[in-house]
């Protein structure tokens, strides 16, 4: 399966665990803009991470949640485990390109070209210092709770 590109008006959701997510004087639940950038060295010994992992919800039909329930099974075949106390930070693409172009740098949102996991897709070239273009992206991120 090839990699493909989101649409702008679809919604890219990354899993984040609890200690990431915290009460804004707003109100509003966020998300550290940490939790957007790529690591500087994985795996280990091969350099900076190529992409940061997101889901692709509009891969799912259904509600919003039954969308967030589907990602939460692909999250958890992968590996990893959602707390009834972490989020999904769930972010508009275009949002995203935004972010980066106001940054001066272009970033793509795309399909990793899974063929047995077809939600799982990537926002490219962002590097680990870029902190000002993940905090942006992470201010537009709206918290749905992991599990509901």
């Amino acid at each position: 399966m090839n990699p493909q590109p989101l649409p702008n008006e679809h919604h890219t959701s990354r899993y984040i665990g609890p200690l990431k997510i915290y009460q804004s004087f707003d109100g509003k639940r966020r998300v550290e803009g940490e939790s957007f950038l790529p690591r500087a060295d994985y795996p280990p010994g091969t350099g900076p991470e190529e992409f940061v992992s997101v889901d692709w919800l509009e891969h799912f039909t259904g509600t919003r949640r039954q969308q967030l329930d589907q990602v939460r099974k692909a999250v958890e075949d992968r590996g990893r485990k959602a707390s009834r106390s972490g989020g999904f930070a769930v972010v508009n693409v275009l949002d995203i390109k935004t972010a980066g172009f106001n940054n001066g740098r272009k970033l793509l949102v795309h399909t990793t070209g899974e063929l047995y996991d077809p939600s799982h897709s990537g926002i490219y070239g962002l590097t680990p210092e870029d902190e000002f273009i993940a905090q942006e992206i992470a201010f537009k991120a709206t918290i749905e709770n992991a599990l509901d």
